[in-house]
């Protein structure tokens, strides 16, 4: 009998594929993790940014050694779109915070007025990077008026949590039975972004001094022999006595090239399109425009610049109509980031400074308006570096640094043992009627 033959040519059956190559099957895995690996990176490396107060301004420094500076402003300009448009879809229904129990509206009643005492003695002038502006002195002063800026009320009450526009005192930590010296409030200055704060400081300056240091490595110095000076980057000893609170001050040089002039050393040369905080022979300050101050620019005791006015002489800036990309936003008025201010009133009696989360150049100068300031300037911005601190004092007698508000970070040596890489502002008590 025949043996059967096995079936040949196409009906014979189909051989199985043949197992994937071992490097196959590892560029698989390599690619599979990567796909996982790649978005949590992202995701965390931009938490731990705007959450750890260090890890941005090593981040965006490493990232301009590498990428250079305008690059990263557009990486930066690209990240915080995207963050706005997320916030925008997952909390457009979110409530405003509120973060303090605050008073109905005028109800408020003042302090008696403050008896000022000679209790500080002269300090002498503080050194070279320091300003050197007239120091409390012994001298009595007068009794003052009691200090209760009016309230303001919420801009929108569409979005204002309870609270928003009424001053509130700050008791200051060493002494609560003193007069209130600054007031704070609240205001949600963005209709579209509920979640947008400002948070406002109101400073008596009758009673109150401002100076400005350089920090020790920023602005960094581009003038003629601004480099060779050493900058301690603190608040001077003398003034350590009547220290009130403090706040951060401008940009990196490298962003704007922005000037400044402080203890008789010029460190940046002046930009003429600037906005300029300054202070006068009599230590008063006075935000201006570098055009206004220039004709006195030698009799100023100190001078730090900013981006242009966000509003000057009660009058917005006119590039906030329409687009912009002096105060770190990009064309269109936008990058929503955290931001700072400083500002006057009419009179230059009342100073305010402002930390904000959420919010664009010009959302920050329509909520400086309506606190009724006439001269604002932009300060620096991101997560990082805003912040206004008090200075409180320690069971052994030291003093450390407060955050006033809520997630505004501040390490306990800050501008007291920490030398300040950036500069920075303070302010003392003033024991001597200007």
């Amino acid at each position: 009998m025949a043996k059967s033959k096995r079936p040949t040519g196409p009906t014979a059956a189909a051989k199985p594929p043949p197992a994937p190559s071992r490097r196959r099957r590892i560029l698989k895995r390599v690619l599979l993790g990567l796909a996982i690996a790649l978005p949590v990176t992202l995701g965390a490396t931009w938490y731990a940014a705007n959450h750890v107060p260090w890890f941005g301004a090593w981040l965006a420094d490493s990232l301009r050694s590498v990428l250079g500076t305008d690059n990263v402003a557009e990486l930066e300009v690209f990240a915080y779109g995207l963050e706005d448009r997320w916030n925008r879809f997952f909390r457009s229904g979110e409530k405003p915070k509120q973060y303090w129990d605050a008073p109905t509206a005028q109800t408020t009643t003042p302090a008696p007025p403050p008896s000022l005492s000679a209790s500080s003695p002269a300090a002498p002038g503080p050194a070279t990077w320091q300003s050197n502006s007239a120091s409390p002195a012994a001298s009595a002063a007068p009794a003052t008026p009691p200090f209760r800026p009016a309230d303001i009320g919420p801009l929108s009450p569409k979005i204002a949590a309870p609270g928003d526009g009424i001053w509130v005192p700050v008791p200051l930590p060493e002494s609560p039975t003193e007069p209130p010296l600054l007031y704070k409030t609240l205001l949600h200055p963005d209709t579209k972004r509920p979640w947008a704060e400002l948070f406002i400081v109101a400073i008596d300056l009758r009673r109150a001094r401002l100076f400005s240091v350089a920090g020790k490595s920023e602005p960094r110095g581009t003038a003629p022999g601004s480099r060779e000076a050493v900058r301690p980057g603190l608040i001077p000893d003398a003034h350590r006595p009547d220290l009130v609170a403090g706040f951060n001050g401008g940009f990196k040089e490298e962003h704007g090239h922005y000037g400044m002039k402080i203890g008789g050393i010029l460190l940046v040369p002046p930009r003429k399109d600037a906005c300029t905080v300054a202070a006068l022979p009599d230590g008063t300050p006075k935000i201006a425009s570098w055009k206004a101050l220039e004709p006195t620019a030698d009799t100023l005791v100190w001078w730090r610049q900013t981006p242009a006015c966000l509003v000057e002489n009660a009058k917005l800036h006119p590039a906030l109509y329409d687009e912009n990309t002096n105060w770190g936003a990009a064309i269109g008025g936008g990058t929503v980031v955290r931001r700072s201010a400083i500002a006057l009133d009419p009179e230059r009696t009342t100073l305010y400074v402002a930390v904000s989360n959420s919010t664009s150049p010009r959302t920050l100068a329509i909520g400086m308006q309506h606190t009724g300031a006439t001269d604002v300037a932009q300060l620096d911005i991101n997560f990082s570096y805003p912040r206004f601190v008090l200075f409180q004092k320690t069971q052994s007698g030291d003093r450390e640094t407060v955050s006033l508000f809520e997630g505004f970070k501040a390490d306990k040596g800050d501008y007291l043992a920490t030398p300040s890489p950036r500069d920075f502002f303070y302010l003392t008590r003033n024991r001597t009627s200007p």
